[in-house]
């Protein structure tokens, strides 16, 4: 027909839907009549007792066609669908699609109806959904709203056809409120809806939803599996979205929302919101919180929000959306393990967080019992009593398991993800070329592990489990190792510790600088004064150039390289110019230098952390306005931050976006 010409063309469509509305109304009263007539000779009735319903017209293709057609949310189409402006004559496809859901649910739905019934909600749902704000606010003046609600206060059926009618008239109302910009759709689709019976009906479905989360978890079953459950849990959490965001411009829904909040608080923690900017106005969107951000951990959100490039409010926010990609892979690597009982027990009590301080209580405890009762012996050696041995040893033993257990939820939580991320670089595949592609492979993930040893967490944990060990075996004194944990505990330790590490290539070569300066003045020494180098017992230490340059070296500690030489006179103006270089150049400007480097640094790092705390705590994150504003004009800044503009309902968002089939996407 598209040869015939677009009038020709959408005159057929609308006959078609016109033709297959009118069979289905044919065939109801036909199958009514068949009922009753096999009613008056048998009891009951079966389904083989009336014949199926065969439509020439093919509506649930022609459906789907016009859905098709609008994928991509492609506004000049789905208006085409509306009116013909190239056309001398203007054919309604859209409302009769209307029409066509209308009576198809006022005559009854049943088997022969329902998955076309579906279909045509489908096809109205993408017709709206970019949003076509036409499209949209001729539908919420049509019975549409009205079916819609029918169809989802019904009895809540096990039947997969029911679901599916059910989910697409739930998403057929959510388009209808997408890109809402004035409250006339929204107070239209509260009007339809009897709110008492639709808080009733979520609140069966929150109990049967948690009933169900129950018994998977005690049966170790994977929900993601239950495609009955992951129905019900759609259709529930669309229906919670759309109540949210009626209750924006409605204040009486509003206000029954807070009345069920305590009942509907299994939704309400599931679901987040962000605000985005749309055609200049600005849109909150509702959608249900995948359940993979869970596993997200403490320790990577943090490296997030303090290595954020903070410099303009632009540069915050592509920063985050980076971020994501990389929080996204740990997240789905997490949840691969989350059957893995241990694993999520570990995850559950967060001991990547509560591991280090753990052991460092635990090492502190040893170390109390060490100070006040390790003493020497009759032997003349150090020794502790038998009771004070055993509580070490169970104290050991037990940092020893937390250590172990550390350092197992470390490479299982981010080591494997960095492996094979450093795997996929191929390396050695690309140095040896295709010939040699199975070697390069090989040697790819053989290395691949040593990537771990450039992390200090993988190398800490490995020292301290060694330490464990030997404190066990060889001596309780290693256990002090351990009090090194309070760096994991404190930031502010931590910068200390970065203090020095930060610049620490700039550290490397001002003190070998201060080296070669050292090695120039035990040339000079060896040279004036190497019958002066003498040690406490008056042997001399000067006798080569190598002993003259540790001689050398052992002055500086003491700041003054007299410290080194026996008795010279001080008469010498060739000892006084070297006692005096020694001093102003080693121990005053080079000295000094290193120092400078090290406070300067720590310094800096500190001033960073006081300006990212100042702006964490008076500008949000992603619009950076500040508290002030929203102290004046608003619920208050803790509430805009937690609630409105929280940052990882973003990184949610994304997710979830991830998760969502391409074609299901909203405009």
């Amino acid at each position: 027909c598209l040869n015939l010409g677009p009038t020709v063309f959408f005159r057929i469509i609308r006959d078609l839907i016109r033709t297959s509305c009118t069979e289905i109304i044919d065939y109801k009263q036909y199958s009514q009549k068949v009922k009753n007539a096999v009613e008056n000779y048998s009891e009951q009735t079966s389904k083989d007792d009336i014949p199926p319903f065969l439509s020439t017209t093919h509506p649930a293709l022609i459906f789907r066609f016009i859905q098709a057609s609008c994928e991509g949310h492609y506004a000049e189409i789905q208006n085409m669908w509306r009116i013909q402006e190239f056309n001398h004559r203007t054919y309604e496809v859209v409302t009769e699609i209307v029409e066509f859901a209308v009576t198809v649910h006022a005559i009854g739905i049943d088997d022969s109806n329902i998955d076309i019934l579906s279909q045509c909600l489908e096809t109205l749902t993408e017709l709206m959904q970019g949003p076509c704000r036409e499209n949209q606010q001729l539908l919420s003046q049509t019975k549409i709203p009205y079916t819609c609600n029918k169809i989802l206060t019904l009895a809540d059926q096990v039947d997969e056809k029911q679901s599916r009618l059910r989910l697409s008239a739930i998403k057929t109302l959510c388009a209808m409120l997408e890109g809402c910009i004035d409250s006339s759709i929204p107070i239209s689709l509260a009007n339809e809806f009897d709110w008492i019976l639709v808080f009733e009906i979520l609140d069966s479905a929150k109990i049967d939803l948690i009933k169900r989360i129950s018994k998977a978890e005690r049966n170790s079953q994977d929900l993601s599996e239950d495609l009955e459950y992951q129905e019900k849990d759609a259709i529930a959490f669309l229906f919670y979205n759309l109540i949210s965001t009626i209750a924006e411009y409605v204040p009486d829904v509003r206000s029954h929302l807070e009345e069920y909040s305590r009942k509907l608080n299994f939704f309400e923690e599931r679901i987040g919101h962000i605000e985005i900017v749309r055609d200049g106005q600005l849109e909150r969107v509702y959608f249900k919180v995948p359940s993979v951000c869970s596993t997200l951990s403490k320790r990577s959100k943090e490296k997030v929000v303090w290595g954020a490039d903070r410099s303009t409010p632009a540069n915050k926010v592509e920063y985050l959306m980076q971020s994501t990609n990389k929080l996204m892979i740990e997240m789905y690597h997490q949840q691969s393990h989350m059957k893995n009982p241990l694993f999520r027990l570990l995850t559950k009590i967060d001991l990547d967080s509560l591991g280090p301080t753990i052991s460092f209580w635990i090492s502190f405890c040893i170390n109390v019992i060490i100070i006040w009762y390790y003493k020497l012996s009759d032997s003349n050696t150090p020794a502790l009593e038998p009771i004070w041995i055993k509580t070490i040893t169970i104290l050991g033993s037990v940092l020893c398991f937390v250590e172990l257990l550390s350092l197992y939820f470390f490479v299982v939580q981010f080591a494997t993800t960095k492996i094979n991320e450093q795997a996929k670089k191929n390396l050695f595949s690309r140095l040896l070329g295709k010939k040699h592609e199975f070697i390069g492979n090989f040697l790819n993930y053989f290395f691949s592990p040593f990537i771990l040893f450039k992390s200090l967490r993988f190398n800490s944990l490995i020292l301290f489990l060694a330490f464990g060990f030997l404190g066990l075996t060889v001596n309780p004194l290693l256990f002090s190792v351990h009090l090194l944990n309070i760096l994991d505990m404190s930031l502010d330790l931590r910068n200390v510790l970065r203090a020095v590490t930060e610049n620490g290539f700039s550290l490397l070569v001002t003190a070998l600088f201060g080296a070669l300066v050292l090695y120039l003045f035990s040339i000079w020494g060896f040279i004036s004064f190497r019958n002066h180098f003498h040690d406490d017992e008056c042997n001399y230490t000067c006798l080569n150039l190598i002993d003259c340059t540790i001689s050398t070296f052992k002055g500086l500690p003491q700041g003054d390289i007299g410290s080194v030489l026996s008795d010279t006179e001080w008469g010498s103006a060739n000892f006084m110019v070297f006692e005096l270089a020694y001093y102003a150049i080693v121990v005053t400007i080079l000295l000094n230098m290193i120092f400078g480097l090290i406070i300067d640094t720590f310094g800096q790092l500190r001033q960073d952390k006081a300006a990212v705390e100042l702006e964490m705590q008076n500008k949000c994150y992603i619009c950076s306005i500040s508290r002030d504003e929203f102290d004046r004009r608003s619920s208050g800044f803790n509430h805009h931050i937690k609630k409105d503009h929280n940052m990882w309902q973003y990184v949610n968002f994304i997710v979830y976006l991830h998760e969502k089939d391409v074609n299901e996407h909203t405009g």
